[in-house]
């Protein structure tokens, strides 16, 4: 590691306040040290000039599925969402741990090339956990537990907690449908005071019709597997809520589907929501609520799903369909989503998320694309990035 760089360039979008011009980053030891005009600033270590460039803070994508990354681009859609997971759950067994192994390198690389510089990953039981440790990223790594028969949930229950001993891992629950309560409240109660927990909720109408009815097609696919649905006339998020499996301060990943009920319990714990967009659109749901969270002053963070899922891995290209979708939304709120918010959802916000004095110099660049729009959506403009740096070490990207 460059123990101390100055990094020049015409544009530096912070987060902390409007954009600066033709300002540099002094970096020290792998943290911001200082921001000031280029003018100002010296270093007797290595000096970089980035013309036509805008630095931002690294991306923070929320949540990922790394060993699905060289599954068909995304998996046809095979038209439900229980088919979908059929087709995921059969490619994925015949997977060999070397094509798990080269999902994963590749799955890495693509994140650095689309301005992912700390990445929430979930991964299967018994997934190699080396290659993401050992990668540029930033890494949490969650290890799902999963399992809607006890003696399987208590198995991949005791083996994501041998993992977690040999990594700075977290088990985590699935999802609401697809671990038993017993298990999901042992994961719980095993739930780090630092890290959050990460839970897929209300993903699909087809969840949502489980719960609240106790009948669809999630519903015919968990009793085909011998398992009693777990409730009928309660949403996911309440079902979790009355039996206490819903933890302050977690991570919803995807919930797709709300009420005004859930978006309370959200708010009163203070629960931040992962938003995918490419994997939304892939599965055509229903608008994504981002208003009425909003309104409740909901932490909405951002994450790419898997590539079986999802026609790409990059975070600039997440934010341009968040963009797309949502045109009242000003590109700087849309950039806050994949940064600031991922770093609050994480509780991670005093160590990244923006360009401050003591954070980690996590940066990215992007090339300016057109002078007669603002820095923010020039940013939006692009699909990769030209210059990546992780705690101060700069990462190749082509």
């Amino acid at each position: 590691m460059t123990k101390h760089m100055l990094i020049k360039a015409p544009h530096i979008i912070t987060l902390e306040g409007p954009p600066l011009k033709d300002h540099a980053i002094l970096i020290r030891d792998g943290f911001i040290a200082d921001i000031a005009p280029q003018s100002e600033l010296k270093t007797d270590g290595l000096s970089l000039e980035l013309p036509n460039t805008i630095l931002l803070p690294g991306l923070i994508n929320a949540h990922c599925h790394l060993e699905l990354s060289q599954l068909p681009q995304p998996l046809p859609y095979p038209g439900s969402f229980v088919g979908w997971i059929d087709e995921l759950t059969r490619l994925k067994l015949q997977m060999t741990p070397e094509q798990t192994e080269a999902a994963i390198k590749m799955g890495i690389q693509k994140l650095l090339e689309g301005g992912t510089t700390t990445v929430a990953d979930h991964m299967s039981v018994g997934t190699p956990l080396e290659l993401l440790m050992q990668s540029p990223l930033e890494a949490v790594a969650y290890i799902e537990v999963l399992g809607v028969e006890r003696e399987r949930a208590n198995h991949f229950y005791k083996q994501a907690l041998e993992t977690a001993k040999k990594f700075k891992a977290i088990p985590t629950p699935h999802a609401t449908y697809s671990l038993l309560p017993e298990i999901f409240a042992k994961v719980v109660a095993e739930a780090s005071d630092t890290l959050p927990l990460s839970i897929h909720i209300s993903e699909s109408a087809d969840e949502f019709l489980l719960f609240l009815e106790n009948r669809g097609p999630l519903a015919e696919f968990l009793q085909m597997k011998g398992k009693t649905p777990p409730t009928q006339g309660e949403t996911p998020v309440q079902y979790l809520k009355r039996l206490k499996l819903l933890p302050y301060g977690a991570m919803a990943i995807h919930a797709n589907y709300l009420e005004d009920e859930d978006i309370a319990t959200l708010n009163e714990l203070e629960i931040s929501v992962v938003h995918c967009p490419g994997s939304h659109a892939y599965f055509e749901h229903d608008r994504f609520p981002y208003g009425s969270l909003e309104d409740a002053e909901i932490n909405v963070a951002l994450g790419t799903d898997s590539l079986a899922s999802n026609e790409s891995l990059s975070m600039l290209r997440q934010m341009q369909i968040v963009s797309e979708n949502y045109v009242e939304l000003k590109p700087e709120m849309v950039l806050k989503m994949a940064t600031l918010n991922g770093a609050t959802a994480l509780r991670k916000e005093n160590e990244i998320g923006s360009l401050k004095v003591g954070k980690r110099a996590n940066i990215i660049g992007v090339p300016v694309r057109a002078s007669g729009k603002n820095v923010y959506e020039n940013v939006l403009m692009n699909e990769k990035v030209s210059f990546s740096m992780i705690r101060g070490q700069t990462i190749p990207v082509v």
